[in-house]
């Protein structure tokens, strides 16, 4: 089967200071669903349906098999904020280069 990689841009303060380890849940709908718990970290782990914001403040992470769907972050008490998923090429590519453009939010 396939996971596809779902990505968001920063996530950033008011300041707009990345916020660095912030933790979301992954919802399957915009208002109620459930937490999708058949994600993965980008090395495979399992994350039981949280992610946490990597050192730029960016959110990057596997979706269940073969399914293609937006799905919704929610920080804290705040809104739901979509994910899709990305270019797997264009993600290594621009990860490798060190130069991350994702802007899916």
């Amino acid at each position: 089967m396939t996971r596809y990689l779902y990505a968001g841009g920063a996530v950033v303060s008011t300041a707009g200071v990345p916020l660095v380890n912030a933790s979301a849940q992954v919802y399957s709908l915009r208002t109620g669903g459930s937490i999708v718990t058949d994600i993965l970290s980008t090395g495979g782990s399992p994350l039981a349906g949280t992610i946490t914001t990597d050192a730029n403040g960016q959110v990057l992470f596997q979706g269940p098999d073969a399914v293609v769907a937006t799905y919704w972050l929610q920080f804290a008490s705040g809104p739901r904020w979509p994910v899709t998923p990305a270019g797997t090429a264009l993600v290594v590519a621009q990860t490798l280069a060190g130069t991350p453009t994702i802007t899916t939010w």
